[in-house]
């Protein structure tokens, strides 16, 4: 009685010169091998015949931990395949068979959720070599193994396929946790970013609404100073570059000191923002109107000659003038005064020139 056997015990392929025993029951063909001193249960099941099979797990005496492992049964033996399946139940507990009994039906079945595959020699080598080519082909990432034999390989050898199914399935297993430990790591990922995108979102609203109320002049709503010394160079420096006009605008409140002296700040304020109203309402969206201090503002107006800005004061003194006199304030006089220059007309050296 002979047996070819390969023997992993976890750190490496143990050489058959370290198999100090191996103990066969004649009666019942059961066998016990020892690597050394240690006593490891590989396999039981009884040694009709030469056998041999991919690898060899070695394990400790027990079942497997492979439960929920999906296994592809491929031999057209009925009595081969039912013996082999016992055991596969017995040492891969809880694994599910199922069963492919011809070529034909291994080329149509749908090989995606297999654990592993095992490919039995019950009808031949070539047989057998033919559904490992269909596996590699339609299913390459799927663990197999081939149990072949010089000779008849009878239900008595399964055991010992169980043995290698229980390995491939925990490795199966393991992978499949990793992949889904994988999916969950990117799955988080995703929201992070999402997360991180939304903040950055928000942030930069932040930060433009910070960068908004620090231009602008919360008494009229219009730009301030700050808007002014910031936008003025560069449309001074684009003027001159395409040889367009600027003309620039200042507006002086007439009386408004009187106001606040007579009628109260609460007053002047009311007078302030009407003028930032009438501004507003008769500007350009590329002007730029500003509250330059106190009861002074500067009107910036790209691509306009002074002749045109000239029209735009008189519009907006009109304008005024009937604001304030619709707020019907006893002893409320206020007037403006307007001075406009230009880059063609006036030939300034530089924005604040102008």
């Amino acid at each position: 009685m002979g047996c070819s056997i390969r023997v992993w015990d976890g750190r490496g392929k143990v050489d058959r010169a370290r198999i100090t025993r191996a103990d066969v029951d004649p009666g019942t063909g059961e066998a016990d091998i020892r690597c050394g001193p240690q006593r490891r249960s590989v396999w039981r099941g009884a040694v009709n015949g030469r056998l041999g099979v991919s690898t060899i797990g070695t394990r400790t005496s027990g079942r497997g931990n492979a439960s929920g492992a999906r296994v592809l049964l491929v031999e057209a033996r009925a009595d081969v395949a039912g013996a082999m399946e016992e055991a596969i139940s017995w040492r891969a507990e809880g694994a599910r068979i199922e069963r492919a009994t011809s070529l034909d039906a291994l080329r149509e079945l749908e090989l995606k959720g297999f654990d592993v595959a095992v490919v039995g020699g019950g009808m031949g080598e070539g047989w057998a070599t033919e559904a490992l080519d269909i596996l590699r082909e339609r299913a390459p990432g799927l663990a197999a193994m081939h149990v072949s034999a010089g000779g008849f390989v009878g239900p008595a050898h399964a055991p010992l396929v169980a043995v290698e199914v229980a390995k491939a399935a925990e490795s199966a297993t393991v992978l499949s946790n990793l992949e889904e430990e994988n999916r969950a790591l990117k799955s988080e990922l995703a929201r992070t970013r999402a997360a991180l995108e939304q903040t950055k979102r928000e942030v930069e609203r932040a930060m433009e609404t910070l960068r908004d109320a620090a231009q602008t002049d919360v008494l009229t709503g219009l730009g301030n100073r700050r808007l002014l010394a910031t936008v003025l160079d560069r449309m001074y420096a684009e003027a001159v570059r395409y040889g367009t006009d600027l003309a620039c605008m200042m507006i002086d409140l007439d009386g408004f000191k009187t106001v606040n002296d007579t009628l109260g700040h609460q007053r002047g304020d009311e007078i302030l923002k009407v003028m930032g109203d009438v501004i507003r309402g008769c500007v350009r969206s590329s002007d730029v109107a500003a509250r330059f201090g106190g009861d002074e503002f500067v009107i910036l107006l790209p691509r306009t000659s002074c002749s045109t800005a000239a029209s735009l004061a008189s519009r907006l003194a009109n304008g005024f003038q009937m604001a304030v006199n619709r707020m019907h304030r006893v002893g409320l006089k206020c007037g403006m005064s307007v001075g406009i220059s230009s880059v063609q007309l006036s030939g300034p050296a530089d924005g604040e020139q102008l």
